[in-house]
């Protein structure tokens, strides 16, 4: 997953630059001041480079095409679908939240049902993992042949998308980190029914 690779990498390189730090220095006994100052330039280097990327990104967009009081700014892509991209629960990973209709009205319907989704992410992730793994655990098992346990497919399904729709109707898309290959699962639902089935597309 994402978040454990950027934390490996971060990790692989500091130590790169601690062993460097050391090998070039003569003065070996401030070695560890010397070594947390240019972690200190590092992080702040890094954090001027992010948020020069993300002010980028910001006026690539351009101005929102919608503001919603709860769930903040969305932007209108080609097919008219007003999406935002947020992060989930604690983690870094970045999702899109897609609100879809065949009309204006209908897709700022598709925002405000977003609410009930959002109303509670703990919980949100915890039911749509459970039901998932009800679901496909065995199909999971089927497609490896050392078998799949089931805490291991719980934890490493990860959300990457949610589509809200204006007359209830919403799919979670989630990645299993390569247990199905390259295919995505999505968990259909209903604001009445709940969770109706978990399927693997692509």
């Amino acid at each position: 997953m994402k978040t454990i690779s950027t934390i490996a990498a971060s990790i692989a390189a500091l130590l790169f630059v601690g062993f460097w730090i050391y090998a070039s220095i003569e003065d070996k006994e401030h070695y560890i001041f010397i070594f947390f100052a240019a972690v200190f330039a590092v992080f702040l280097t890094y954090g001027f480079i992010i948020t020069k990327i993300d002010d980028k990104k910001k006026a690539k967009k351009g101005p929102p095409d919608f503001h919603d009081e709860k769930m903040g700014d969305f932007w209108r892509d080609k097919f008219g679908r007003l999406t935002r991209e947020i992060e989930w629960l604690h983690e870094k990973d970045i999702i899109t939240q897609e609100a879809v209709g065949d009309t204006e009205e209908e897709v700022l319907k598709a925002v405000t049902f977003g609410h009930l989704l959002f109303k509670d992410p703990n919980e949100t992730d915890k039911l749509i993992r459970r039901f998932v793994t009800d679901e496909l655990l065995s199909l999971a098992n089927d497609w490896n042949d050392d078998g799949i346990d089931e805490s291991h497919f719980y934890n490493v399904l990860t959300l990457t998308s949610i589509k809200t729709s204006h007359n209830g109707d919403y799919e979670f898309w989630l990645d299993a980190d390569g247990i199905f290959t390259d295919h995505t699962i999505i968990v259909y639902g209903n604001a009445q029914s709940g969770f109706e089935r978990a399927e693997i597309e692509g």
